[in-house]
């Protein structure tokens, strides 16, 4: 699944790449018709929309995409919950307590350290 979702987070970005370059083509194409004249308006008002259209569908692909994705990683996530055992629990506690104390020994080592070196000051 986490296969997937790194394939879907690809087509999602080509898709947006996609979206991004013809909205570039449509916002280029108005401004040049605009400076050449209203002689094919009808006709370039039906490509604009038209072209709207798709980059509206390529968009909303994206979106779907998106939300397929997050929802397969909160499953993910949720699955790593459930298959959490008892012993990596105890383990992880375990570790968080070995961390907790050696971080106690240095800073005791340390004003040790500190008032040794006052000694000989």
């Amino acid at each position: 699944e986490i296969r997937r979702m790194h394939e879907l987070v690809d087509q999602t970005t080509q898709v947006l790449q996609q979206a991004r370059n013809e909205l570039i083509s449509v916002n280029q194409r108005g401004k040049s018709e605009s400076s050449a004249g209203v002689e094919n308006g009808a006709k370039g008002k039906k490509k604009e929309a038209a072209a709207c259209k798709h980059i509206d569908q390529l968009l909303w692909k994206a979106e779907v995409d998106l939300e397929n994705v997050e929802d397969m990683y909160l499953r993910h996530v949720d699955n790593q919950k459930e298959t959490a055992t008892s012993l990596s629990v105890s383990i992880a506690d375990m570790n968080q307590r070995l961390s907790r104390a050696a971080s106690d020994v240095e800073a005791s080592f340390t004003r040790a350290l500190g008032d040794m070196r006052s000694w000989f000051r």
